[in-house]
């Protein structure tokens, strides 16, 4: 579990300012019928799956080497 180490403060990271960018485009006018509740589940998910990604051995190599 060592190689996953981190995961859970990027996907913070991740989801607040994707949370921000939806928030900002609905702000703008942008018309949805997506519950918040289902936003706020969608943009953890959503940022955990980055955030896995991200710190998984094989693509963390691709950028820190």
């Amino acid at each position: 579990m060592t190689k996953f180490k981190g995961i859970i403060p990027f996907t913070i990271i991740v989801s607040v300012l994707h949370f921000f960018e939806d928030a900002s485009l609905i702000l703008l006018g942008r018309y949805t019928e997506i519950n918040i509740f289902v936003l706020f589940v969608a943009t953890i998910a959503f940022g955990f799956v980055v955030a896995a990604v991200a710190k998984h051995p094989k693509v963390h190599k691709v950028f820190h080497d």
